[in-house]
């Protein structure tokens, strides 16, 4: 069990969700470190847009949602444009994720997931406000943080058990081959070929039990019209990156994470 440090600078906040942020934040910002390089982190200047945290070695940047309830297949997000920007130039900030218990001042996750799993498929678009609204117009949305590969849902803490930092660090490096991918279409044909290698729910697999996902891609990429090639390109990366092995024709095992 992880405990939350009180933290005096919530002295005068009556909100409580004001209050739970300033204790998430230092909770972070204490207890967390760059899962890039190991360095400890600090907070952002104050107003900082869509960014909480800095490593203090290597400059990446990390952004912090939080919640009391489990962290579910969608997290609420800001402005739909602002955010389809950043995700299109790779600018967006690395995503923290933290559940917790501010009754018994615990926490019983906390995860990142790198940038560069980010793409547009993962970005909701929500209604526009009402004409009768404060800010009338405006676009927000959600992101699909429960279509992200388990591959970049890398825990520090997982239901409650604290993960050993080289483990983090490792798990880090292993995603760091999508870092380098700039087109922001084959990041996408990467993770939703890993999402189909972890929809079979089994370590060994078929190249038939991929080509089985080729309906939901034919939808997704209506243009392409070799669905199949895609594939076999994507699990001959995959292998090339050792995030899957090659058995025999036909056949793969993924490996261990």
């Amino acid at each position: 069990m992880v405990s939350i440090t009180s933290n005096s600078s919530t002295f005068g906040l009556t909100s409580g969700s004001q209050k739970a942020r300033v204790i998430t934040e230092g909770f972070v910002a204490g207890y967390g470190f760059c899962p890039a390089c190991g360095a400890s982190l600090k907070q952002a200047p104050a107003n900082s847009k869509a960014l909480d945290f800095l490593c203090r070695a290597c400059d990446e940047g990390f952004e912090l949602k939080s919640k009391s309830s489990k962290i579910g297949s969608k997290i609420v997000n800001g402005a739909h444009d602002s955010l389809m920007n950043r995700v299109m130039g790779l600018h967006n900030p690395n995503l923290y994720l933290m559940q917790y218990n501010m009754r018994e001042m615990t926490v019983q996750n906390l995860l990142v997931i790198p940038r560069y799993f980010f793409t547009p498929n993962l970005i909701e678009k929500r209604k526009a406000l009402s004409a009768t609204a404060r800010r009338a117009g405006w676009v927000g949305c959600n992101i699909l943080v429960g279509q992200v590969p388990q591959l970049g849902r890398i825990h520090y803490i997982k239901d409650e058990i604290e993960i050993k930092p080289e483990v983090v660090l490792k798990e880090w490096q292993a995603t760091t081959f999508l870092q380098n991918s700039a087109n922001i279409e084959g990041r996408g044909w990467l993770l939703e070929t890993l999402n189909c290698i972890e929809k079979i729910q089994k370590d060994n697999f078929t190249l038939d039990e991929i080509y089985a996902f080729k309906p939901y891609l034919q939808q997704a990429h209506p243009n392409n019209n070799n669905i199949e090639a895609k594939l076999r390109q994507q699990l001959q990366f995959l292998r090339d990156k050792d995030v899957i092995e090659f058995l025999r024709p036909g056949h793969y095992r993924k490996k261990a994470k």
